[in-house]
């Protein structure tokens, strides 16, 4: 079963499951080994498969929970990398996570262009403030990334509050630590901030 989401609804079951691990952190032990013990104990691929992906729709906040890399830190096993390669795959053929469409493109001057690529960090770092905390979690890269956590900020929409982020993924990729673009979804994120910059930024003419 196909099923779209909306950026909002992504971030919200990210949110969610941050909310998970803030509580059972947060409880006594006795308390955490009665409610959320399990949490350390994902779905085997081959459970997965005997619902997946018929019932996407049903089960998605909960896979979101061990699809995204910084949210399920306490499992132990071997076997996790084979699920969350799963679960990758199943999110690429299956979800879609629906973008916001530009009514014009963001027009920039080839002079603040320059000084974003050449002073790249800088242009970050000045940039972060615009954001939201969901937002610096992403545009930090300092976790690897899904490619819907991604699009789960809505980049057209908002090029113009993260235009030197994508200016560092499409561009600058060796200024990025090596644990996100180690990530399986790495290859697809670059190539989407290429795609982000390609249709929604112009520059001003030149008198």
């Amino acid at each position: 079963m196909h099923i779209n989401v909306t950026p909002s609804d992504y971030r919200m079951y990210v949110q969610l499951a941050m909310k998970v691990n803030e509580y059972t952190n947060d409880m006594q032990e006795r308390d955490q080994k009665k409610k959320f013990l399990l949490r350390a104990y994902p779905p085997t691929v081959e459970q997965l498969m005997g619902h997946l992906p018929q019932n996407m729709d049903l089960y998605l906040p909960y896979l979101i929970y061990y699809h995204e890399p910084d949210l399920c830190t306490v499992v132990d096993d071997e076997s996790f990398g084979e699920i969350k390669e799963y679960l990758n795959g199943l999110f690429k053929k299956y979800v879609t996570i629906e973008q916001g469409v530009r009514e014009s493109p963001y027009v920039v001057s080839d002079a603040l262009y320059d000084r974003m690529t050449d002073k790249n960090d800088y242009a970050c770092s000045a940039a972060m403030p615009a954001l939201d905390a969901y937002e610096m979690d992403v545009y930090s890269f300092e976790m690897p990334l899904t490619l819907e956590r991604v699009l789960s900020t809505d980049p057209a929409v908002n090029l113009e509050r993260f235009l030197p982020f994508y200016l560092k993924m499409a561009e600058l990729p060796d200024t990025i630590d090596t644990m996100v673009t180690s990530s399986p979804d790495w290859p697809l994120i670059r190539k989407f901030a290429r795609d982000i910059l390609y249709e929604n930024l112009d520059f001003e003419d030149e008198e």
